[in-house]
């Protein structure tokens, strides 16, 4: 792989204290729901929620639009 080839590969960090807090604060989810798929915020809010065949795909676009760097599911 050279360094311009994307990775699909998940990076995983530890963090502790202060930081840990801070990416706690601003995670954002990706779930399954009854018609389709929704992205939640870091309080349990609705983000986004889009229905049919191609809902996550369209959940994902409509995060990355809203600035959400990384989804967790």
């Amino acid at each position: 792989m050279s360094a311009i080839t994307p990775s699909s590969l998940p990076v995983w960090m530890r963090t502790t204290g202060r930081v840990a807090a801070d990416i706690a604060a601003h995670r954002f989810r990706l779930r399954p729901c009854e018609d389709g798929w929704s992205v939640v915020g870091p309080r349990g809010e609705l983000v986004v929620r889009e229905q049919g065949a191609a809902s996550r795909q369209r959940c994902l676009e409509a995060a990355q639009a809203r600035g959400i760097v990384a989804l967790i599911s």
